[in-house]
């Protein structure tokens, strides 16, 4: 169904390139994508493959890198394949010699969905009345999804917990198969007439899984690693629970997620025999016109200590142990936690209000009006886990001691953070690869927490 449905803004893109095709001297912007030394496809989107340029650089002239969005200038000739035999006719095909390039940047103005992102919420919701709209939020932020940074795929996970009498999680997150079709994430081979190839297509994937059960390997490792592949660039994961809370923290569905959460007691379902409910188009336009935005993080440093310390003052507001801070821990304050949890929430609401950046404002924001208030809703919800010793402290080795003492030493002088070769220097008996392995041991037993590029600190309260 919706494969065959563009944006204007998509078809804007077609026919440039279609008439592109037609001239003796095209000048077309478009998508690169790298077919050899020389040659390269030029597509009209990153998503769209019903049409596109066969390009050959001239001699001399480097060939634009893979993903660029590019203006090109050249002229139109016919390349002429020889016959593989006499039996054959010589084949030919147009091909566009490209003068020179600059980089160009797409006019994402004229991409304007049909509905805004309260319409969507209700789109999405339409079978299910009376959830929060702080579940909504979250919901549909994932939806939205965020793109990749920091080397780190894009996207947003997320644990749903049920506290409904019908047990009504899984059948919310199977319904949103409704907006985000199964094979959305599923490339589109091209072959061109080079003998080469080359997949391209929508490079999001939203995957519905059971929390109750055993996580499989694939998804737990996306999930923990989080690292970009180059296969997809944005995958978001949807784990329902019939249950009202994880067995623990340390449960990998809770674990391991952005943001885990808690549908409501009196969200409500509407029978499709008494409300068919069609897949929706509107829903999935807007979907895809929020996924041509890539907003940027400037100055992520100072992004991120600014949300370690909002998760250091949450902590102690809501009077949670500092164990809780520990690398996987419900405020896991290392960088792979909850700091870029909160970031892909930015990015995804940079999204939705068409926003080019991610400045201290935005943070705030999301931090204030989703993080904060739904990890305030958990302690409520949740309290008797919040209360158990499961991160009890563990005992350190020698090495490991040391190690936090040289941490606190140079914190103590005034240092933001210490890197791994400021304590490698002093330890350099330690060889590099077990001091790494001693300095991940510490974050998950909540000693230190890492922000970006092996930089540590002290979880206050822990020595």
């Amino acid at each position: 169904m919706y494969g065959s449905t563009f944006l204007p803004w998509e078809l804007k893109r077609l026919k440039e390139i279609s008439d592109a095709k037609k001239v003796k001297r095209p000048n077309v912007s478009g998508c690169v994508k790298v077919l050899s030394r020389r040659r390269f496809a030029l597509l009209p989107t990153p998503i769209t493959p019903q049409d596109y340029l066969n390009c050959i650089c001239t001699e001399g002239l480097e060939c634009p890198p893979d993903n660029a969005y590019v203006n090109i200038t050249g002229r139109t000739e016919w390349r002429i394949e020889s016959a593989r035999s006499y039996s054959t006719m010589p084949k030919g095909f147009k091909e566009t010699v490209v003068d020179d390039w600059v980089y160009d940047k797409p006019d994402l103005t004229s991409v304007k969905p049909d509905i805004g992102f309260k319409d969507f919420k209700t789109e999405i919701f339409e079978r299910f009345p009376n959830v929060e709209p702080l579940v909504e939020n979250i919901i549909s932020f994932q939806i939205i999804s965020s793109p990749r940074f920091a080397n780190l795929v894009g996207g947003l996970n997320v644990s749903l917990y049920d506290s409904t009498k019908e047990k009504l999680t899984l059948k919310l997150i199977r319904d949103l198969k409704r907006v985000v079709p199964t094979d959305i994430g599923k490339p589109y081979k091209i072959r061109t007439p080079y003998s080469t190839s080359f997949n391209v297509g929508h490079k999001y994937m939203l995957i519905d899984e059971n929390a109750d059960k055993p996580l499989p390997n694939k998804i737990k490792h996306i999930m923990e690693k989080k690292a970009y592949t180059g296969l997809t660039d944005e995958i978001s994961i949807s784990l329902g629970s019939k249950k009202i809370q994880p067995s623990s923290f340390r449960d990998p569905p809770c674990a391991l997620s952005d943001m885990p959460t808690i549908l409501n007691e009196n969200t409500d379902i509407i029978p499709l025999s008494k409300k068919p409910v069609d897949p929706s188009l509107d829903a999935f336009k807007y979907m895809l016109a929020m996924h041509i935005s890539n907003p940027v993080i400037p100055k992520m440093d100072d992004l991120v200590m600014s949300i370690e310390e909002k998760i250091l003052t949450l902590q102690k507001t809501c009077d949670v142990k500092p164990e809780q801070l520990a690398r996987y821990g419900i405020l896991d304050l290392n960088f792979w936690g909850k700091p870029q949890a909160i970031l892909r929430l930015a990015l995804a609401n940079a999204r939705k209000d068409r926003q080019n950046k991610i400045f201290p404002e935005n943070i705030n924001t999301i931090y204030n009006n989703i993080f904060e208030k739904n990890f305030k809703y958990l302690v409520e919800v949740w309290g008797d886990l919040f209360t158990s010793d499961e991160l009890s402290l563990e005992k350190l080795t020698p090495d490991e001691r040391k190690i936090c003492k040289i941490v606190d030493k140079y914190q103590c002088s005034g240092r933001e953070y210490v890197t791994t070769d400021n304590i490698s220097s002093e330890l350099p008996k330690i060889d590099i690869w077990a001091l790494e392995h001693m300095l991940n041991d510490l974050c998950v037993k909540g000693y230190l927490y890492g922000s970006i590029n092996k930089k540590y600190k002290l979880i206050p309260g822990r020595i």
